[in-house]
Parts: C-alpha cells; sequence; structure tokens
C-alpha cells in the first residue's frame, strides 16, 4: 500500500491519443443517427406507387426536406464540435509541452510553456482552425450524400415495386435496410466516400498528433536537441515493410539530424510526415525530446520484446482454441465495434421507419425486421463481450456516454458530455499500471480516507474520485464521481473496513484515484 499515493505527470501516451477523440465521435455517432433516422422516414413517407407523376413529386418535395433537416442538424453539430475540438487541442498541447518541459529540467535546462512562445501558440490555433475546417467541410458533404442514398434506394423501390419482383412492404425494408448500413457518409474531392465516424476520427487524430509532433520539433529547436525518443504500446502494428510496421520503431532513440550513426535518423526510420508512419493515419504513437547521458529510455529492451511477443488464447464459437497477437486482438475487436454501430444504425432506421409507416401492414414488417435485428445485436454484443473477458481486454463504451439532447420534433438542439475527460482518466489508469500501483484488494479504507483528508487540509481541489469495483458477475466497474466528498461519505456509510460492500461480499472496491483539479501546467495527480 505504500506505493498506492503517487504523483504522476501526464504525457501523450497511446492511451490517451486512443480516448482523447471519445466525446467529439459521440457527437457524430449522434449526428449519424439522425441522419439515419431522418433517410429511413423520408424513404418510408414517400409512399406506395400509384401515379408515376404524382410519385416523382412526392419523391422529389421529400428530397428537398432530407437536405434542409440535415443541414440544420450538421450546423448544430457543428456548434459543439468546434468548442471541443479547441478544448482537446489546447489541451493535448499544454499536455506535451508540459511534459518536454520536465524532460529539459531534468537535463539541467530552463523549460518553456506555450505562453511563453508565440510561434508555437500560433501554430496551436492554426492547427485548431484547420481541424474544425476539415471535419466541417466533411461532415457538410453528408447532406449531399444523404440525399443521393434516398433517391437511389427510394428509386430502386420503385423499380421493384413496379415490376413486381416485391411486395411494397419488401422493397421498402430493403430500402431502410441499405440506407441505414450506408447512411452518414461523407463525400471527398476525390470521389470516393468514407463513414461519417471513420473520417472524424482519422482527421481528428491524425490532427491533434501531428500537432504535439510539430510542437515538440519547435521546442528541439529551440533546446538544440538533437534525439527524440517515440512512445510504445501493445498492439502496435506489425504488419507490412519499412516504417509502415510500427512495431519497428516504438519506443526507440533516433537522432534527428542523422549525424550520429549510433542512432537511426528520425524520419527515415519512423516515416515521420507520412501518411502511414509516426503520427500518420490513426497512429496513437508520439515523440519527446531525449539528451544523451542525461534522459533515461522509456521502454526497456525487456518490455519492447514482451509487448512483440504479447499473446492470448481464444476459443470461438466452435470451440477451436487460437493464439492472437495483441494487434490481432485489437483489429478483431474494433470489427465487433463496427458490427455493433452498424446494427444499432439499422435498428434506428427501423425504429424511424415504424413511427412513418403509412398503413398497419408495412409497420408489422418493420417491426419484425426491428426484433430480429435486437436479437443480433445482443448476440454480437454477447460475443464481443465473451472475446474482451478471454483476451482480457476492456469493452469500450466511452462512446456511448455521449448524448444528442432533441426537441419536440426530433432535432438535436444540444448534447450532454459525460462529466469526465476520458482520456485523461484512461491516461492516469495506464500510467498508475506502469507504475505498479494496482490490484489494491488488500487496500483498507482507513488508509483512502487518510490520504483523502490530508489532500483536503493541504487545501487541495479534487476534480474527482475513480472507482474501479468489482462486481457479483466478476467484471469491474468504473465508477467516476465529481462529486468527491458526497461519494466518500458513501463509501464511509456502505463499504467496511476492507472495502467491502455490507450488503453483498462479491462487491468490493479494488482501485481508488483522486484527480486533482488544475490547468495541466502543474500535471495530474493520481493517487
Amino acid at each position: 500500500m505504500g506505493t498506492l499515493f503517487r504523483r504522476v505527470t501526464l504525457m501523450l501516451t497511446p492511451e490517451y491519443l486512443e480516448a482523447c477523440c471519445d466525446d467529439v465521435l459521440g457527437l457524430y455517432d449522434a449526428l449519424n443517427e439522425s441522419i439515419v433516422r431522418d433517410i429511413s422516414r423520408r424513404i418510408v413517407k414517400t409512399g406506395k406507387v400509384t401515379d408515376s407523376a404524382r410519385w416523382q413529386l412526392k419523391q422529389v418535395q421529400e428530397s428537398g426536406k432530407l437536405m434542409e433537416e440535415i443541414i440544420q442538424e450538421v450546423a448544430s453539430v457543428t456548434k459543439f464540435s468546434d468548442s471541443y475540438i479547441s478544448e482537446l487541442f489546447n489541451e493535448s498541447g499544454v499536455i506535451s509541452l508540459k511534459y518536454e518541459g520536465d524532460i529539459c529540467s531534468a537535463a539541467g535546462l530552463t523549460p518553456i510553456s506555450l505562453k511563453q512562445s508565440p510561434a508555437m501558440m500560433q501554430t496551436l490555433a492554426a492547427a485548431v482552425e484547420k481541424t474544425q475546417g476539415n471535419i466541417n467541410n466533411l461532415t457538410m458533404t453528408t447532406a449531399v450524400a444523404s440525399q443521393n442514398l434516398y433517391l437511389q434506394y427510394t428509386n430502386l423501390a420503385y423499380m421493384q415495386v413496379a415490376s413486381g419482383a416485391f411486395s411494397y412492404q419488401e422493397a421498402i425494408k430493403q430500402a431502410v435496410k441499405a440506407a441505414a448500413v450506408d447512411g452518414g457518409k461523407v463525400l471527398y474531392q476525390k470521389g470516393h466516400s468514407s463513414k461519417l465516424d471513420v473520417a472524424v476520427r482519422r482527421s481528428l487524430l491524425t490532427g491533434v498528433n501531428q500537432t504535439a509532433g510539430k510542437l515538440t520539433e519547435m521546442y528541439a529547436d529551440e533546446m538544440d536537441c538533437d534525439y527524440f525518443e517515440t512512445t510504445a504500446h501493445l498492439g502496435a502494428r506489425n504488419t507490412g515493410t519499412g516504417y509502415n510496421n510500427h512495431e519497428s520503431w516504438q519506443g526507440q532513440v533516433f537522432c534527428i539530424s542523422g549525424k550520429d550513426k549510433r542512432y537511426r535518423q528520425f524520419r527515415e526510420a519512423t516515416g515521420y510526415g507520412e501518411g502511414g508512419g509516426l503520427c500518420g493515419w490513426n497512429c496513437r504513437h508520439n515523440f519527446h525530446m531525449f539528451f544523451l547521458g542525461l534522459s533515461k529510455p522509456a521502454y526497456s529492451r525487456e518490455v519492447l520484446e514482451g509487448y512483440a511477443k504479447k499473446t492470448h488464447q481464444y476459443k470461438d464459437s466452435s470451440g477451436n482454441i487460437r493464439t492472437l497477437s495483441e494487434y490481432e486482438c485489437t483489429q478483431i475487436q474494433r470489427a465487433y465495434e463496427r458490427q455493433i454501430r452498424e446494427s444499432k444504425s439499422l435498428l434506428a432506421g427501423y425504429d424511424s421507419g415504424i413511427k412513418a409507416a403509412p398503413d398497419e401492414k408495412t409497420e408489422n414488417a418493420l417491426r419484425e425486421e426491428f426484433k430480429t435485428e435486437s436479437v443480433n445485436l445482443k448476440k454480437i454484443e454477447a460475443e464481443m463481450k465473451d472475446f474482451c473477458k478471454q483476451t482480457n481486454r476492456a469493452v469500450d463504451s466511452a462512446r456511448t456516454q455521449v448524448y444528442a439532447v432533441k426537441d419536440d420534433s426530433g432535432k438535436i438542439v444540444n448534447f450532454n458530455k459525460s462529466v469526465s475527460q476520458k482520456a485523461v482518466w484512461a491516461e492516469l489508469k495506464e500510467m498508475a499500471k506502469e507504475k505498479g500501483v494496482e490490484g489494491y484488494t488488500s487496500m483498507k479504507k482507513a488508509e483512502l480516507f487518510k490520504e483523502y483528508q490530508e489532500m483536503v487540509d493541504q487545501g487541495k481541489e479534487l476534480d474527482c474520485i475513480i472507482l474501479y469495483i468489482h462486481m457479483p458477475t466478476g467484471e469491474q466497474e468504473t465508477i467516476v464521481n465529481p462529486n468527491v466528498a458526497e461519494k466518500m461519505a458513501y463509501i464511509e456509510k456502505t463499504y467496511n473496513d476492507d472495502l467491502v460492500h455490507a450488503g453483498c461480499a462479491d462487491i468490493y472496491i479494488t482501485e481508488a484515484f483522486f484527480s486533482e483539479k488544475n490547468d495541466f501546467d502543474r500535471g495530474k495527480t493520481i493517487v
């Protein structure tokens, strides 16, 4: 218990970069659902094929209304996402430079802050504006893409029914399903398209990471530093050749100028500046200054070899035992998550169609599809849960914690954001693990309250308390509560001296963290 109350300083680790986009992506998941609902409702409202001219007139009217609706929804999301993007870039920039400052201090140099460098502040501001513009431009193309989808699938349904190949109900079911799967796409200038959430995440993560990299480069120039060290993480991309294989260069020291032949040249080895390399598309690696003879490598050879050799045994539904690398596990989990998002999109489409159905027969047909897909969603969720349990992975639900607030007509008017900065808290937990601060099954309530009281007596302003609680099902529940005093009072009343719940011996606190409220210039506190 002696190492429980440890203070650490944040850096832009892969864990931070993995989680930092979640709140913004939650906004766009809500937008995507709203778009799917809009398209599905308009498809159903277009009505049955009777007189061709009247049907075409109805189709044009619905198409125009759809375009107007989506433009309004995109505008409402943009208002919130711009604020989140600015907040995220400023937070990550301060965190990154604070860490570089700590490296300089350890090397006996005088660190500089973001406010002391107009050039760095301009770089950060320009990056925020550029990323906001890129994402807003991409998002606005969803209006055109959605209108095209609506026209495509209503025309297809029209032809299927007119030819006698399908009943009206069957044609509508297929149209709603296709629109739900393809809905929420963005269009690029070169003609190809991408799912909305994929495009936003790529743009945002790349922007954050590249901006932090640029600030680090500027810092290194100021300090006359000629070496960088890259970060490392489990499950790094280990496919491809050269710098495309991220596992081949993660957690290592490089010479920036290339003058020191004992170390590989930074850009050449890591592909920094290239789409497939360091800080490229969806890359979660970053880099920091390194001073030979003064800085200590963040990753030992044993740690990196452990990352590369880490495997998991997984028994699939057929009973086959598979040995999977961490990277393969990551890809499988991401595939499950995509299936779940697609299934939820289908359910949103069917639900909207049910509400807009012109007759009972159409409503019942769509309701049957809704029931079938609901069963499928539960099946996929159960499979992913089992996979994550077998491979010791967390089920990531951060994006689902952001909800759209709608008015009586169903339009998005606001978003509620979970109290947390999830990326920061994910980072706190990961750094605690690296420091060996975890698994406090022997933690006593008296020790927790002693540290809490000491922080209160010192005038510390606490941002939140984070609790990891073992549940009767064997799962771990994470509780993040900004009302620290209230939560501590509840713990005092409800848990015994060993932090076991008074009403159930299978419920007990395994880990506890306090996060200190600050502006990141002082770092974060983990206890």
